[in-house]
């Protein structure tokens, strides 16, 4: 009975995930072809959860974290989705079946839904696996997007060309210094042309940075607020440290701070708060 559990959760878990995935990606692609921005919300569970109460047919509960819009956005193409690839029978007049079926315990009566805790921990690791997709990847969407802006604006240079020319303004954008932008030479470029290919080269390294200007500043402003509250944890700490000698020395017992960041900050002179976990489904 227990390898045939394990069995059930691996093959449920197996088939949520490759439905969810492909819902997702058919989600953002839509997105991207009706040159709608992509919400950062993708990104966090509750976005993978709602997947999941879409596929086993359910409503979406969660309104804290997926806006109205979002909501209905995320509907609609499902809706569409499902009519695509799996369009009902004519001849059925029954009630469509969710695309999946919830998952329950072997054992125990009545059966124990155990749907939540399985499709938890998947969630966190399709949020990983997208983060990593775009953060491993970035230098290459990137690359090929400079690329194919430099071959629209310099059509009698060849696609290598433009392609080294592309990894040049990337590097020089990224001011990595273990990899310092060196310019493409070829030896039959004539003045000319390599004047034209400076100057476009020029113009998309600009475009490029005011691209990713949105991008700078909200990471700019993230590593800011994690500083400020590592700073408050640190000052908590030392305020903690020389309350315990302190109260040693005078020969009574310090009350302890409480690790919770709430609650500690109630009492402690000066101290900020951390903003609390936002809520998820």
């Amino acid at each position: 009975m227990l390898v045939d559990g394990i069995k059930n959760v691996v093959m449920h878990n197996t088939d949520m995930n490759i439905k969810a995935s492909a819902f997702g990606l058919y989600f953002v692609t839509n997105l991207i072809n009706a040159n709608e921005p992509v919400p950062p919300v993708i990104f966090t569970k509750p976005f993978f959860h709602a997947i999941y109460h879409l596929l086993l047919g359910m409503k979406l509960t969660n309104t804290s974290t997926l806006s109205p819009s979002f909501r209905e956005a995320l509907l609609a193409s499902f809706t569409t989705f499902r009519a695509t690839f799996d369009p009902p029978t004519e001849e059925s007049t029954e009630p469509r079946q969710p695309f999946c079926s919830k998952l329950s315990s072997p054992v125990g009566r009545p059966a124990v839904s155990l749907t939540g805790s399985v499709l938890s921990s998947t969630a966190d690791e399709n949020v990983t696996a997208w983060k990593n997709h775009v953060v491993d990847n970035f230098q290459g969407f990137a690359t090929t997007y400079l690329q194919a802006d430099l071959q629209r604006r310099l059509h009698d240079v060849t696609r290598s060309r433009c392609h080294s020319y592309a990894l040049y303004v990337y590097e020089k954008v990224a001011a990595d210094p273990k990899f310092v932008a060196e310019w493409p030479e070829f030896k039959s470029v004539k003045e000319t042309l390599l004047t034209r290919i400076r100057d476009a080269v020029a113009v998309v390294t600009r475009d490029f940075r005011l691209l990713l200007e949105p991008a700078y500043d909200k990471m700019d402003h993230q590593l800011q607020k994690d500083r400020e509250i590592q700073e408050n944890r640190n000052r908590r700490r030392r305020y903690a440290t020389r309350l315990q000698a302190s109260s040693s020395a005078a020969g009574f017992a310090a009350p302890v701070p409480i690790a919770s960041t709430s609650s500690a900050a109630a009492w402690l002179p000066g101290a900020m708060q951390d903003e609390p976990d936002a809520q998820v489904d």
